[in-house]
């Protein structure tokens, strides 16, 4: 869908229970978690071992996560709780929304 190298594709599901696993959500936003994302998916990993782009200094690798919605809306403050769920998203940088799908890239300091 983003024109990237097919070396970079991941393809794996991030399940649910893994975000309430690793981050300590308030009830309210567990359930919009629930209530409003259809999927996770980890569609790529730009770094040297899948696309030989070399690490920088700020910047080690790109993954890009897609989200899948169950409705037309997003509460804003969802896709922060993933990121924060989610141990390699150390920098949120944004998201790209196309059709009825969001895109968020995230920046790893590994």
């Amino acid at each position: 869908m983003l024109g990237l190298p097919h070396s970079t594709e991941v393809n794996s599901r991030v399940a649910k229970e893994k975000l309430y696993a690793n981050a300590t959500l308030a009830p309210q936003l567990r359930d919009m978690i629930k209530d409003q994302i259809e999927a996770i998916i980890w569609r790529n990993k730009l770094a040297d071992s899948t696309a030989g782009i070399s690490a920088g200094e700020e910047v080690k690798e790109i993954q890009v996560f897609e989200v899948q919605l169950r409705q037309r809306s997003l509460d804003k403050r969802v896709l922060p709780a993933i990121a924060k769920a989610i141990p390699c998203m150390r920098t949120w940088r944004g998201r790209l929304r196309t059709g009825g799908l969001k895109w968020s890239v995230a920046l790893a300091k590994l």
